[in-house]
């Protein structure tokens, strides 16, 4: 995609990272940003359905992707089958990073949102002790509380806590705003409130962006933690001179 440029930052550099919900809205971006980063040389995309945008992607930044045909997350977030799902889908494959982009609707019932932010979310987490990945990188949201009277935010909340409990060296939570313009993807709250002052946003693209710049940091620093991010720590990501860890 045209647009983007980035320098590499030494040595993290032939970084393979695996996207699940790669189709959403921050998805999208977040794959846009690693095509076009020299840091990183294999991203792998387990997709239900591949979306006109990636049909725009050059050649030679398809030469990068990996796209994975799955007909559910359940062909790849079976905690059973992680044995067979290696070795089916990711065969000498190793991952740095895994980045976790699912987001459902609560309109579609507690038990449909359940699957997608509670029981995927901490299956992929999962997945990446299983597979040693170093960083698992997810965007969880702004108020998330295992005991929010809020089923969005207690079920998004509950996720947070249960897969800081994975044996993975490094876990980022970021918990951003409201992000302005998933139009693709999005929520009839976020459309409402979007427009309130004093409330903390960010575009989906800027999310993506500070999402990947401390996934690089993380890895030139190799550093081991488990943190939650809040919205201000997200944006000084975006600051190429700030700390970002």
């Amino acid at each position: 995609m045209e647009g983007i440029s980035y320098k590499p930052i030494s040595p993290a550099t032939n970084l393979s990272a695996l996207i699940i919900g790669g189709s959403g809205a921050v998805g999208r971006e977040i794959i846009d940003i690693l095509i076009n980063s020299p840091n990183y040389a294999h991203i792998t995309i387990p997709t239900r359905r591949r979306i006109e945008k990636w049909n725009l992607y050059k050649e030679k930044e398809l030469e990068k992707i990996k796209f994975i045909d799955i007909d559910s997350l359940d062909d790849i977030l079976n905690i059973k089958e992680f044995a067979n799902i290696k070795t089916k889908f990711f065969p000498n494959t190793k991952f740095d990073t895994i980045f976790c982009c699912l987001g459902s609707r609560v309109k579609l019932g507690e038990e449909a949102f359940r699957k997608v932010d509670f029981e995927y979310v901490v299956n992929a987490a999962k997945l990446a002790a299983f597979l040693n990945v170093h960083h698992y990188s997810i965007v969880s949201s702004k108020g998330a509380n295992a005991n929010s009277c809020f089923l969005y935010l207690r079920v998004k909340g509950q996720a947070d806590e249960e897969l800081m409990k994975e044996d993975i060296n490094c876990i980022s939570v970021h918990r951003p705003g409201i992000i302005k313009d998933r139009d693709n993807d999005s929520r009839i709250g976020e459309k409402i409130v979007k427009y309130v002052p004093f409330l903390d946003k960010i575009f989906s693209k800027s999310l993506a962006e500070a999402i990947v710049k401390q996934d690089i940091l993380i890895h030139q620093k190799n550093i081991n933690q488990k943190k939650i991010y809040i919205h201000s720590e997200i944006e000084s990501f975006l600051d190429s001179e700030s700390n970002y860890c």
